[in-house]
């Protein structure tokens, strides 16, 4: 795990000085099978790319946005931006990861009370949007900042720390 064994380590410790609650790590892994309705869901955007190549920014999906880290997934794949063949592939793998991401996160336990999930600028951002629709605090490293922030029901509040 190297640097992010460290990182968690020290987000765990102190999210419990803070907070005063114990927490346990466990990590998300997201499914390979999708329910049938995401799959009739990944068939029409399919089928909406290749045959209309429109609507790429408008994949929503019970008002979670995937659009946006689908395309940035997709494009960190320099062939994308070159290559039509390798931007439909790579597109197509990440809208199912995304869907995969999306069916996963419905299982989560009730019992989360914060998540950390870096690179959320990829896939990973789907969790951000989940967390944020569920009202958990998540933890966000944009390098030397960490942001741990969360929705309460009347405002945003934002935590900062400096851990570097």
């Amino acid at each position: 795990m190297g640097p992010y064994n460290f990182i968690v380590k020290s987000l765990v410790k102190n999210f419990e000085q803070e907070f005063k609650k114990k927490v346990n790590i466990s990590i998300f892994q997201a499914s390979k099978i999708l329910s049938l309705r995401l799959y009739f869901f990944f068939i029409k955007n399919v089928f909406k790319l290749i045959f209309f190549d429109k609507d790429l920014l408008n994949v929503k999906y019970q008002s979670i946005d995937l659009s946006t880290h689908i395309l940035s997934q997709t494009y960190k794949d320099y062939r994308s931006y070159t290559n039509k063949l390798y931007f439909y592939k790579n597109y197509i793998k990440n809208l199912y990861m995304a869907l995969a991401i999306l069916y996963s996160a419905k299982k989560l336990p009730k019992n989360i009370v914060a998540g950390y999930v870096d690179h959320g600028m990829y896939l990973n951002g789907i969790l951000f949007q989940i967390f944020l629709k569920k009202k958990l605090l998540f933890i966000q490293i944009t390098f030397q900042e960490v942001y741990l922030e969360s929705i309460d029901l009347q405002k945003i509040e934002i935590y900062y720390m400096e851990i570097f």
